[in-house]
């Protein structure tokens, strides 16, 4: 009798421990989900082990659909209770705004999107984060009055419109302050709302403060670094009100089987790097923010390649701890304080060890403790940091107009910049907006910085400046709707005459970029495949025009749309690294301009008639005499006071230009010995613009050095 009891105790043993292993460890789907968390594409064969969203196509799949864009940095954690995979958060670049939410499933293949826990958390979320936008708008709108060279009547009554915008941010924080003060919940959601609250009202006295400065014309460093923390306030108060993890990635996270519990901590939004801690319940399935009294310094987990330095092991490490009921957490990764080329992020210098009870909701450690919530932001880096700009003793708009009236003409020189400049933007173009009078540059890939950032110049002034913090964070579309900047731009963007906004075909889709507003509208999906190497724009009194596999396309900005043209005669396709265009206003046309193949002698021009879509090659002769092989062929401009398309190219020092009545290429001499230096004319990175209000031409380099042309046609000598 003993020995039978024996044996049915040994084999309800033998089951019970069977369930248990079957329960605990995770089945081998979970794995292949895990494989592809890191991946920011994805081939169609891997679309079968991820959520069912019809992301758009990386701009250059388009026709080849051979990959996918994927939820870089997602957690993908095994919940050992539900029987179930979570994936969380991560960065997918084929959404307008980079998330698709988090997802769960019972066996890889039946995706369940996880839903807000909370009825009362999200309109109040979104309603400051409606403010918010309209004070970021009055902020940069009112730098862009700051760095103008308007007369100061002028500036006062711009102001006047721009506290207007303020006031009605002011005006909704009230509401959003009255509404948050009346929340009676006794749930979780007050320890929220008791969170964000006194961030909100930090956020809305400064905004009061910096309205109340604008009534008074008191425009200034101060006063658009008040905007700037008070904003940012406010949507650090909103960050308090999510009720769901969603807008991160690369977070640390685990299951704790002693809670039934899943842990997230921390992560990047790519703009900033958080020190968040959430707690999803397994048994009632619902996530929660909590705030520990004491929490580790912000940070991220592992990043992809191109975002942090080759030479770093993986810096983070985030175990469960059985015996003691605990997770252990040791080190990760920071944003950088300083510009380094194709890198966004560094190892944590403090690698303290630190431990979670997530029965107590207690962090342990010996390491600097801060507030759960805070965040490190990119603008750390001087360079990220609107405000770091701003703080430079403002520009002389006499001082400016001196120097440009008193340039050596037909001579290359150097502008005298001031000390604060933007960061390195290499083998992109820039533009000019003859309207605002600035200049926009933006391209990163290696050598350069891969934020998201377009750097402003203020011509007028001689001033730069940035209108938000960029981030630097996967390929694609970022949580605030940004295109990423990891690849060299080339001539991927234009500026648009008609609605005043820059066109550009990025990664992630085709994005509009609004001045006054110093940040992106809106973005869509392009309807072609798009590689930047070969897809040239140009803006034209009839809208932005790109260039690309024999055809040629106009983007309608009113309608929102890319429309196909039908040219008459044959148009050639564009060549890696050897392509072009400009516009001739007398003759209302495009020239388009290749090389033969990859480093061959340029081919030829050929005109694109706007008003006939007809396409003509001009069989230029001599031409690859003036444009051998191994010539980089990209930037010009047309200058309709000289009638001739200038190149960035040079044959026996002397500068290219085409003549469009001779058809002929003729040679400018053109002066450098006063400042610019012969080797670093004729490179792809030093753009050509056409200043028609002060008839100049303004060639921006790599290193945000600024060169500047004053032509004399009567004195200059034309070969």
């Amino acid at each position: 009798m003993k020995l039978i009891s024996k044996s049915i105790f040994i084999f309800l043993g033998i089951i019970f421990t069977l369930e248990l292993f079957a329960v605990e460890t995770e089945p081998p789907w979970v794995t292949e989900i895990r494989k592809r968390a890191h991946l920011r594409k994805v081939t169609m064969k891997g679309l079968q082990f991820l959520p069912p969203i019809e992301t758009r196509y990386p701009e250059t799949q388009f026709s080849r659909k051979i990959y996918r864009f994927n939820s870089a940095g997602a957690k993908v954690i095994w919940d050992a209770f539900n029987k179930e995979a979570h994936l969380i958060c991560g960065a997918n670049g084929g959404e307008e705004f980079g998330s698709i939410g988090s997802w769960t499933t019972k066996d890889g293949k039946n995706w369940q999107k996880q839903k807000d826990p909370s009825n009362l958390l999200p309109p109040l979320r979104k309603a400051i984060l409606t403010a918010r936008l309209l004070a970021r708008n009055a902020e940069n709108s009112a730098r862009n009055i700051y760095f103008s060279s308007k007369k100061e009547t002028d500036k006062k009554e711009a102001l006047k419109k721009t506290a207007l915008l303020l006031k009605e941010a002011v005006k909704q924080g009230i509401a959003i302050q009255e509404k948050l003060n009346k929340t009676t919940s006794k749930t979780w959601e007050k320890e929220a709302v008791q969170h964000a609250l006194p961030l909100f009202n930090e956020g809305l006295n400064k905004l009061m403060s910096v309205l109340k400065m604008f009534s008074m014309n008191k425009l200034n460093a101060t006063s658009l670094g008040l905007c700037f923390d008070g904003q940012w306030k406010w949507d650090e108060a909103a960050g308090s009100l999510q009720s769901i993890p969603v807008e991160k990635s690369y977070a640390f996270g685990g299951y704790d089987p002693a809670n039934k519990c899943i842990f997230l901590f921390g992560g990047s939004h790519g703009d900033y790097v958080t020190n968040e801690t959430w707690i999803y319940d397994c048994k009632q399935k619902k996530w929660k923010q909590i705030w520990p009294k004491d929490s580790p310094e912000p940070r991220s987990a592992w990043a992809t390649d191109s975002m942090v330095r080759k030479n770093l092991k993986k810096p983070y490490a985030l175990q469960w701890n059985q015996a003691g009921k605990i997770f252990v957490l040791k080190g990760g990764l920071t944003v950088i304080n300083k510009i380094v080329p194709q890198t966004g992020y560094v190892r944590l210098k403090d690698e303290t060890e630190w431990s979670f009870d997530l029965k107590t909701l207690i962090w342990s450690g010996n390491g600097k403790t801060f507030p759960s919530g805070t965040r490190t932001y990119r603008s750390i880096c001087p360079e990220h940091n609107p405000k770091w700009f701003d703080s430079e003793s403002k520009g002389s708009i006499n001082q400016a107009e001196k120097w440009q009236k008193a340039l050596k003409q037909n001579t290359w020189l150097r502008v005298p910049l001031p000390k604060r400049l933007g960061s390195k933007q290499d083998w992109g173009t820039a533009l000019i907006d003859p309207g605002r009078d600035q200049i926009y540059h933006w391209s990163g890939g290696h050598g350069a910085d891969v934020s998201t950032s377009i750097n402003t110049y203020h011509i007028g002034v001689n001033r730069w400046s940035i209108g938000f913090i960029p981030e630097v964070l996967s390929k694609g579309m970022t949580f605030n709707g940004r295109p990423d900047c990891e690849n060299h731009t080339y001539l991927t963007y234009a500026f648009d005459p008609i609605s005043k906004k820059v066109i550009s075909v990025a990664y992630g889709g085709t994005c509009v970029y609004d001045p006054d507003k110093a940040d992106y509208d809106y973005s869509i999906p392009t309807p072609f495949q798009a590689f930047s190497y070969i897809s040239p724009m140009i803006g034209t009194p009839k809208g932005v025009y790109l260039w690309k596999n024999k055809k040629m396309w106009n983007f309608l900005e009113k309608e929102r749309k890319w429309e196909g043209i039908k040219t008459i005669g044959e148009i050639p396709a564009p060549q890696t690294d050897g392509n072009g265009l400009s516009y001739d206003s007398k003759r209302d046309c495009i020239w388009l301009y290749k090389t033969v193949r990859y480093l061959k002698p340029l081919e030829d021009l050929w005109k694109f008639d706007i008003k006939t879509n007809t396409v003509t090659k001009m069989s230029i002769p001599n031409t690859a005499n003036y444009f051998p092989a191994r010539t980089r062929v990209r930037e010009s401009v047309y200058l309709p006071k000289l009638d001739l398309v200038l190149f960035n190219n040079f044959y026996e020092e002397k500068q290219i230009a085409y003549d469009p009545n001779k058809n002929a290429w003729v040679l400018l001499n053109l002066d450098s010995t006063l400042g610019r230096k012969r080797k670093s004319l004729g490179w792809v990175s030093n753009v050509l613009l056409y200043d028609s209000k002060r008839n100049l031409v303004w060639s921006p380099s790599r290193d945000q050095e600024l060169w500047v042309l004053k032509i004399n046609l009567d004195t200059l000598k034309i070969d």
